[in-house]
């Protein structure tokens, strides 16, 4: 098995062909680079993955305005 790479913050994403069925996405981050092999069979995993990352870091982000929102600073600020 491959070791896992980090990569860090991701920076950028490429797409390359590799085969009829067989795409290569590159993932790149700030302190290195991953090349993922996606097919028809896993794509759906990972556009599943992809949405929940999505709607996790919105879900965190409505957290964050409606506790600033709620925030009222202090009179002697």
């Amino acid at each position: 098995m491959l070791e896992a790479a980090e990569i860090g913050k991701l920076e950028d994403v490429e797409i390359h062909h590799h085969a009829e069925d067989v795409k290569a996405v590159r993932l790149i981050g700030a302190e290195g680079t991953a090349e993922v092999e996606i097919t028809d069979e896993s794509m759906s995993m990972f556009v599943e993955v992809a949405e929940d990352v999505f709607g996790a870091i919105h879900a965190d982000m409505a957290n964050l305005r409606d506790t600033f929102d709620r925030w009222e600073p202090a009179d002697d600020w």
